[in-house]
Parts: structure tokens; C-alpha cells; sequence
């Protein structure tokens, strides 16, 4: 499928429908800010950016139970035994409008999800930047667990030096599962200022995050926002050049951990709202 391209002074924005409602190419002039997607890329964890709904990031081996329901749900290839990043990065969206400088995606209808809901993207280019809104609503009788998450893969780790607040870190089990809040290791001086190439390896969720991520490189400096989100995932694998900073709603298997973790739960009706907002900086 041809990506759908969005234009506003130097930046350009290209994005899937068919792959995950995934952002694939996001740059400045010829500079690639987010890290491009293949063009022969199935829907899944190529895509430069994309949205993670209704739940962010695993869920331990895709059990829980909620209202004293238990619940399973199918391990992802890419993340297994876990549920990973819930279920609509893997499915075909549609276009809902859009025109030269935005466009709103709709996502399919839940499939091994057990309520039913309504999820939206838009993404909106200015000259200065992206704002992007993640609408989720919940379309049941009953009430359901929800988290939202936005999972940007960064480029040129190596050239860029990061900057954030937040005040812990979750340490993970063997099989990449959250363990309780501990503080930052030395070497990740986010509040100051780190190498992104002296971060990797990294897999874990930020605690205590400030809404707030700063990316310089020698060219171009960008920062996320995206108040009220207190949880941000870090993960830049030893073998990449990319670093992925995904603010969420809720931490790692927050079903199985509750409200302290972020977790929502939404009445029949309810919608939950993440806005991201990514500016833009020549330097």
C-alpha cells in the first residue's frame, strides 16, 4: 500500500493504515527523526511509530483477571509467552479523513480482546512539529481495564544525547517482567543528560516521569510531551541504532499490578484520551 503523506514546511510524515495504523517515516528535510519502516514490513514492530491499545507494553503470559473474570489472551509472536502491546499494531486500520497536514486513523474491532471498544489515532503535522491524539472508548456493557501508549523509535541513537526527569525505574524478571520500583542505576543520568549510545541496553519502564523527554543531536533537537503520563518505556537493543521512548498511561502488566501502576478502568461509554506532542528544533 502506497503510505499516506503528510507535509508542513521541512517536515514530512508517512503513515500505514494497513500496517498497524504505524507511522513509517517521520523527517526533517532528508533527516529520518523517527528510524524508517522497510517497505516489505508486516504490521508489528517495524513500523517507526505506532499505537499500543488498549494495553501499553506486556501482559505476564496474557493472564489477568478483572471482576473476577479470568482472562487469557494469545502470547505475540514477538513477545512471547506475553501479550505484547495489545492488539491493534497487528491489524489493519481504516482512513477516517484527513487532508495535506493530518489524518485519523480508526482501528478494527477487538479480536481476542473481551470487550468491545472504539480506538482512534490522528496525527496532525505542523511546521514545528506532530501532536498526536489516541482516543479509546469503551463500546461494552461492562466495565474494562485500559491503558494507551505511543511507541516512537527514535534515530541515530549514537549522535543524540537525551534528557528527562523521572524518579525510578522497574527492574524486570528473567522473562521481562516488571518487578517493584527501584532507583535509577548510575549510569543513566536522564536528568542530566545521557549519550543515547551509553543507554543501551535497555528494556524498562521509567517511573515518576515528568511528561517530558528531550533529544538532541549536533542538527536537530526534538521534545516529547504528553502531560498526565507518568510511566515512559525505554528500550534501545545493544545491536540497534534507534532508541524508542513510549510514554504510557500505565506500566508493564498493569492489570495484574492495579491502580498503583496506572492501570484505568473505564465504564460502558467512557473514553480515555493520551496526546503526544513531539517539537521540532533545528539547531
Amino acid at each position: 500500500m502506497t503510505p499516506i503523506r503528510l507535509s508542513a514546511g521541512d517536515l514530512v510524515l508517512e503513515a500505514r493504515p494497513d500496517l498497524g495504523g504505524a507511522v513509517t517515516a517521520f523527517r526533517h528535510g532528508a533527516t529520518p527523526l523517527f528510524r524508517p519502516t522497510p517497505d516489505h514490513a508486516a504490521p508489528g514492530p517495524a513500523g517507526a511509530a505506532f499505537a499500543l491499545a488498549p494495553f501499553p507494553n506486556r501482559i505476564a503470559y496474557g493472564r489477568f483477571a478483572f471482576d473476577g473474570e479470568p482472562i487469557g489472551l494469545p502470547a505475540d509472536p514477538d513477545g512471547a509467552p506475553h501479550a505484547l502491546h495489545g492488539e491493534a499494531w497487528r491489524a489493519a486500520w481504516r482512513v477516517d479523513a484527513r487532508d495535506a497536514a493530518a489524518v485519523e486513523f480508526i482501528a478494527p474491532p477487538p479480536r481476542a480482546w473481551p470487550w468491545r471498544y472504539d480506538l482512534r489515532q490522528r496525527l496532525a503535522l505542523a511546521p514545528d512539529g506532530l501532536d498526536v491524539t489516541l482516543t479509546l472508548r469503551n463500546e461494552d456493557t461492562r466495565a474494562m481495564p485500559a491503558g494507551l501508549g505511543w511507541h516512537p523509535a527514535f534515530a541515530r541513537r549514537a549522535a543524540c544525547h537525551v534528557r528527562l526527569g523521572a524518579s525510578g525505574y522497574l527492574p524486570t524478571s528473567p522473562d521481562n517482567l516488571p518487578l517493584d520500583e527501584a532507583p535509577l542505576p548510575p549510569r543513566w543520568t536522564f536528568s542530566t543528560g545521557c549519550d543515547g549510545a551509553a543507554i543501551a541496553p535497555i528494556d524498562h519502564c521509567l517511573t515518576g516521569w515528568d511528561g517530558c523527554a528531550t533529544l538532541v543531536w549536533p542538527d536537530i533537537a526534538l521534545t516529547l510531551s504528553a502531560p498526565g503520563c507518568s510511566f515512559l518505556q525505554a528500550y534501545a537493543p545493544a545491536d540497534g541504532d534507534f532508541l524508542c521512548l513510549e510514554p504510557q498511561t500505565c506500566a508493564p502488566d498493569a492489570v495484574n499490578r492495579g491502580a498503583a501502576f496506572g492501570l484505568r478502568r473505564l465504564a460502558p461509554g467512557e473514553t480515555m484520551t493520551l496526546r503526544i506532542r513531539i517539537d521540532v528544533t533545528p539547531r
